[in-house]
């Protein structure tokens, strides 16, 4: 027997809280932004992607990077010079 169909889809939610931008995105439906003390929303995303079910197929797809991006933005984190566009670096 399954897992669906021993616990078929309920009107239920979980609250996920995690430091970790990918988990973040492949686990979820939505994620919310919070701010620093005292805690607010600032953002919620939802993530469009499809295979909920399946947390290794949603990793390989090609929306995961997006996501990502538009996350560190929100919390204004610095991308890696890699991920960066393609700017001119000074000399």
């Amino acid at each position: 027997m399954t897992w669906r169909r021993r616990s078929p889809r309920a009107a239920k939610t979980a609250l996920l809280i995690t430091h970790d931008l990918l988990e973040a995105v492949i686990l979820s439906d939505r994620v919310l932004v919070m701010s620093s003390r005292p805690a607010a929303s600032l953002n919620e995303i939802p993530i469009e992607i499809g295979y909920r079910d399946e947390p290794l197929r949603r990793r390989q797809d090609g929306k995961v990077a997006g996501y990502m991006a538009r996350l560190m933005d929100r919390l204004e984190i610095a991308r890696p010079a890699s991920d960066q566009s393609h700017a001119p670096q000074p000399a």
